[in-house]
């Protein structure tokens, strides 16, 4: 494991959490990213307290964290169906319980689309949705869990792909206290923020800081990109197979704010044991920036 970047992916829960925490240290990570519950659906597996308390034991001997939690994709506090606005809030509540109760800081949820209904009316939504399910979720949120919007690629009907999105929904929300940010690497490319560039890089984070500071980006996603620039397609690639590349990757890794923020893959691949060989080549990237 390095002492300089913490690089993770998203690992599978099968088999229950004490075991992904397993797979993640044979893999070589340091730390890792789980689903709450079925990514394409809404149901979540019930955690006894042996398997809650054997996978926090098991954590902590083979130093593996932070621990994020991804809510699924269903999700999606901005459609213009009440329902799931609802399904949504009810969702990213239990979901800060559960990080609570696994001992993660972090829920990473997609902002949300807003369909054929205006961008501003799906803005509001999520600021609603947001702050209903964080005060129903108060204790664990008192306890340090923080939700973290994901910046998304702007495809489709998507809202949360530009800095000025999300300061609109961190300026409306009363639990701005309770939210933070998580960058993907491939989203924020394909939006068209010219993150693969030394000075690109430098300019997206320095709007970044004035209008959400840089003390609320916690997570960042990195992932290659089978699309170019603006394209606003969101189809991650594996490290270096893409239209971000080796170089663009590595002025990334070996940016000093980003660096020191859990790096976790979503890169496509065969077999979760790839991630290993994803993750040596990011360490590689990171040593080749400095």
């Amino acid at each position: 494991m390095s002492d300089d970047i913490r690089v993770g992916a998203h690992i599978s829960t099968a088999g229950g959490f004490p075991r992904a925490a397993t797979r993640t240290a044979e893999l070589g990570l340091d730390c890792v990213q789980h689903f709450t519950r079925n990514p394409r659906g809404g149901a979540q597996r019930t955690l006894d307290e042996r398997e809650v308390t054997a996978h926090r034991r098991r954590m902590e001997e083979l130093q593996i964290g932070p621990l994020v939690m991804h809510t699924p994709y269903t999700v999606n506090l901005a459609s213009h169906r009440a329902e799931t606005v609802e399904f949504s809030r009810r969702v990213v509540a239990e979901d800060l319980q559960r990080c609570h109760l696994l001992g993660a800081p972090y829920l990473v949820i997609h902002p949300g689309a807003c369909g054929k209904s205006r961008v501003e009316d799906g803005i509001s939504r999520i600021v609603a949705g947001l702050d209903r399910a964080v005060d129903d979720a108060k204790d664990t949120v008192g306890a340090g869990v923080r939700v973290l919007l994901e910046f998304m690629s702007g495809q489709g009907s998507e809202i949360g792909s530009t800095i000025e999105e999300m300061a609109e929904i961190l300026g409306r929300i009363e639990c701005r206290d309770a939210v933070g940010f998580c960058l993907d690497t491939c989203h924020c490319f394909a939006r068209g923020y010219e993150v693969h560039t030394e000075d690109g890089l430098e300019k997206f984070l320095r709007r970044f800081d004035q209008k959400l500071s840089l003390s609320r980006l916690k997570v960042v996603h990195v992932n290659d990109s089978e699309f170019g620039l603006g394209t606003r397609r969101d189809r991650h690639a594996p490290l270096g197979r893409g239209e971000l590349g080796s170089a663009g990757l590595r002025n990334i890794v070996s940016n000093p704010v980003l660096r020191r923020l859990p790096l976790i893959l979503e890169v496509p691949v065969e077999d979760q044991e790839d991630y290993a060989d994803e993750a040596e080549l990011l360490r590689c990237l990171s040593v080749e920036g400095k």
